[in-house]
């Protein structure tokens, strides 16, 4: 881990060599050393202990093979030798990679004798090194955590066979994966994006135990490749004052605002500040209701007076008098929830940024001088419900008509720009700014973003980091600085033009609707907010809708709230999450049209009639848990109320008697197809795990419909590209639980799955259902609410229970046990004498408080007792292109 870089005044982590001879190359290289040291590939997989071999046995093979061996293997193919002491400190007890960059420069050089990129050597050589680095890729894919991109559903697990080596090892051989992947790329001009490695559990536990949001450490994981979490675990939190205790991978709520304690921050001592100044609130009404006009402030620090001025808004960028606005994140406390109104010296410092940005270049037109502030500029209070709703209406003309959007954010102004590339890109990826529902639209609509560092504001179009492409050609191939700051700001550059240019009106009337949600559900899924009732208001500005009969809601259910006889007291707000849950269904409404993917995801689901195939909320989704690319046309909301019709292949299956009712069960189904064939599918359930009170129970005797998101066709052709892989995602649901359908010889598809009582309403036959709403390989109890149809490996939740398990043709009761993939954590330490030199960890690297003892046992491996596997013989109808009706 030598070569890679650290915060200043941290020490690398010491990884133990474990081997117990030299790696050798032979006939059959990389790929036949097992059979050149007499393992079998079942040994390989594990299986019988890993041929009954010892502990210190198997890691010293496996060290040799995936760590030693890979880099040997991969520099031979470029003509570059390497002996094992290469890669080993002077004691030869541990790993060293200080001689790792000179070598690889070695490797640049000869590709460079090669000439063109298209030269059959060049091309050899290129795919040589790929196939190597995708076999280690497939291991730590399988006992590690896996990169939640297309390639992991295709990664051929290792059945239920312990980790061969220690998380320390683990670390050392991703950390090398990714940094010959890094310079292959380079080398042989592969093009690609992003990260393609899974990660280290290791150094993702590490930074939970030092008090990371477990959503930013779920995102870091596939945002970023190791390089980036290695820093990441020796760098300082920020934000340090605030506890993540409470936050989950879905949801960061350390963030949010609390109405009883919230208070405006100084910053500057507060004898040296005059206190609040308030704004004039009559003045800001009476613009706020002129058409096409907003109010904008100018702070005069010589005479200490806010001078409000009416801007009108011509057109993108251009308003007069020209402001800047301010977009910023309320937990940094410059907010005010009781008034309209701004500490003297945050006035100070705002006003002496906007007048930096109009000084830098990056403003076109005439210099602004005036500024927009929500906490001045939309007015709070009960008595002013009615113009605050229309100031929120005309915020996105507001920040489109800016002549830049100033990004103010606690985790941005406490980095330079004179900083490291390597702080810099992390405080651009880990700024609470991009962490928070609000400011996504507020930087989507901007013509220029300037992002305020401690010394300066800088255009994000002016992140550069040249040192990643030095940092490539000298060895050390450190990308994470450019992958962090893109992954954070890459939303405001393609997503944002898209929406500008309105580019999606030109695939059609149709992909006009529709194509902005799924992009912009990405764009906002690992976003938080205090207020879950914003969050469609957010959505529709983004998309365009008309956020009106959004917004006079809260006053209908005021007005019910009256009826009921429990009227609200003038203060008192709609509860927010009631509000919440009202909106989403009105949203869904004014939206219309939706991808067919929509019905195919992993979150809680809305329990409104005629909605529950709709998450009840887009923040939180998992990463790639939304959109499937599943087969089919868009979907649009029925006219007459009978909910999501979706068109595709599914069938209906009959429960017996037999069927336990339990949440876990996993239900073996055998489907017909015409020419006598039929293929067997398995339905896994995949509970919420935040629900208790509505979890999802099989019931006996009872029919169910599933819907495919693809043909069963292709189902059955994946069956026979690779019979061996069986794959247990999980289910989500929203009143109820979920349940995934897969083929038991191939990636699971998603599915819905509808009951009896639903599909017996309109009756169904080969070319229709019309029925309530489970997933096409999700099962789906209609009596109480939708359910979510399970994924494919690629698009699981790292909340849920995925599963991952192979079949055993030896076996003819069905797939090997389950293996749950967080509970790999095997040892982190070995025995003295495995170590040889003792349990040693760098005592500066603070690494002792993650390698805990408990961290040693050992995996159960067996199969959970409520985890049965139920075989339905009697199937229904397989219906191809039928219509379905998801209520």
């Amino acid at each position: 881990m030598d070569h890679f870089s650290l915060p200043k005044g941290k020490a690398h982590l010491q990884i133990p060599n474990l081997t117990l001879e030299a790696y050798t190359c032979g006939d059959g290289g990389f790929e036949n050393y097992p059979a050149r040291k007499g393992w079998t590939p079942e040994e390989v997989a594990g299986q019988n202990s890993f041929g009954g071999r010892s502990r210190q046995e198997v890691q010293s093979f496996f060290q040799n093979w995936l760590y030693f061996g890979c880099a040997t293997e991969v520099l031979a193919i470029a003509g570059v030798g390497m002996c094992q002491s290469d890669l080993l400190d002077e004691t030869g007890h541990f790993l060293s990679t200080r001689r790792l960059p000179r070598l690889i420069r070695q490797w640049r050089s000869n590709v460079r004798r090669l000439g063109g990129k298209s030269t059959g050597t060049h091309i050899d050589w290129a795919m040589k090194t790929a196939r190597i680095l995708k076999r280690v890729s497939d291991f730590v894919d399988s006992y590690c955590l896996p990169y939640y991109g297309v390639r992991a559903a295709a990664v051929e697990g290792l059945g239920g066979a312990h980790s061969p080596v220690s998380e320390l090892t683990w670390v050392s051989i991703i950390a090398l994966g990714h940094t010959l992947g890094e310079a292959m790329l380079a080398y042989y001009g592969i093009v690609r994006t992003g990260n393609n490695w899974g990660a280290s559990r290791l150094l993702k536990r590490h930074l939970l135990d030092n008090g990371w949001c477990p959503m930013d450490v779920e995102r870091s994981m596939t945002d970023m490749g190791i390089d980036g979490h290695y820093y990441l675990s020796q760098m300082k939190r920020p934000e340090s004052h605030i506890s993540h205790a409470g936050c989950t991978v879905a949801e960061c709520r350390a963030r949010n605002v609390d109405k009883e304690t919230y208070r405006q921050k100084h910053v500057r001592e507060t004898n040296d500040c005059g206190g609040a100044v308030k704004a004039d609130v009559v003045s800001v009404i009476q613009t706020i209701n002129l058409e096409g006009h907003i109010p904008v402030f100018r702070w005069n620090s010589r005479e200490k007076r806010l001078e409000m001025e009416s801007s009108r808004m011509i057109r993108r960028g251009v308003s007069d008098p020209p402001f800047v606005t301010i977009s910023h994140v309320w937990s940094d406390r410059m907010g005010n929830l009781t008034e309209n109104s701004l500490l003297e010296c945050q006035l100070d410092r705002i006003q002496n940024a906007v007048l930096a940005v109009a000084k830098s270049g990056k403003v076109k037109g005439r210099s602004p001088r005036h500024f927009w502030l929500d906490t001045l500029c939309v007015p709070v209070g009960v008595e002013n419900r009615k113009v605050r709703r229309e100031a929120i209406r005309k915020m996105a003309d507001t920040y489109k008509a800016a002549s830049a959007v100033l990004v103010l954010s606690s985790t941005l102004e406490a980095v330079s720009t004179t900083d490291s590339e390597e702080e810099i890109s992390l405080a651009v990826y880990l700024a609470n700014w991009n962490r928070r529902l609000w400011t996504t639209q507020e930087g989507m609509l901007a013509k220029v973003i300037m992002l305020q560092f401690a010394d300066k504001a800088v255009s994000n179009h002016d992140l550069e980091y040249p040192g990643v492409e030095k940092s490539i050609a000298s060895g050390h191939c450190i990308s994470f600085p450019h992958t962090a700051s893109n992954s954070a700001m890459a939303e405001f550059v393609v997503l944002r033009d898209f929406l500008r240019d309105d580019l999606f009106a030109a695939l059609g009337s149709v992909h006009k609707r529709f194509g902005p949600l799924a992009p912009t559900i990405k764009a906002l899924q690992t976003r938080s907010t205090s207020w879950r009732s914003d969050e469609t208001i957010c959505f529709g500005t983004l998309i365009g809708l008309n956020l009106k009969p959004l917004q006079d809601l809260e006053e209908e259910m005021r007005n019910e709230y009256r009826l009921k006889g429990q009227p609200l007291a003038d203060n008192e707000p709609v509860p927010d999450l009631e509000l919440a849950k009202r909106r989403m269904p009105l949203f869904l409404s004014k939206a219309k049209v939706f991808p067919r993917d929509i019905i195919f995801n992993t979150h809680r689901r809305l329990d409104t009639e005629g909605f529950r195939w709709a998450p009840a909320s887009f923040l939180g989704i998992p990463r790639r848990g939304f959109v499937r690319h599943g087969e089919g046309k868009p979907a649009i909301l029925d006219k007459k109320g009978r909910g999501l019709p979706i068109t595709g292949d599914g069938f209906i299956f009959t429960t017996d008697d037999n069927v336990p009712r339990n949440s876990s069960s996993i239900l073996l189904i055998t489907v017909p197809r015409s020419g006598g064939q039929s293929l067997d599918l398995t339905l896994t359930v995949v509970q919420p795990g935040d629900n208790d009170s509505s979890r999802f129970i099989w019931k006996a005797d009872i029919k169910y419909g599933v819907i495919l998101d693809k043909s069963l066709v292709k189902l059955a052709q994946e069956s026979s590209e690779d019979h061996h892989r069986t794959s247990y995602p999980r289910v989500s649901q929203g009143g109820s639980g979920a349940v995934s359908s897969q083929d038991s010889g191939s990636e699971a598809d998603g599915s819905d799955l509808l009951e009896e009582d639903d599909l017996t309403e309109s009756g169904y036959s080969d070319d229709s259902i019309d029925s309530e709403y489970l997933d096409p390989v999700t099962t789906h109890d209609f009596a109480s609410g939708g359910l979510a149809a399970s994924d494919s490996e690629d698009d699981r939740d790292p909340e849920s229970e995925t599963y991952e398990r192979r079949r055993d043709p030896s076996m003819p009761d069905g797939p090997e046990p389950v293996k749950k993939q967080d509970d790999y954590l095997t040892d982190e330490l070995e025995s003295e004498s495995e170590l040889g030199q003792g349990n040693k960890v760098d005592q500066r690297s603070d690494w002792r408080s993650v390698l805990r003892d408990d961290d040693r046992s050992e995996v159960n491996l067996a199969p959970k007792e409520n985890d049965a596997r139920v075989s339905v013989s009697e199937v229904g109808t397989y219906i191809k292109d039928g219509k379905w009706f998801i209520t």
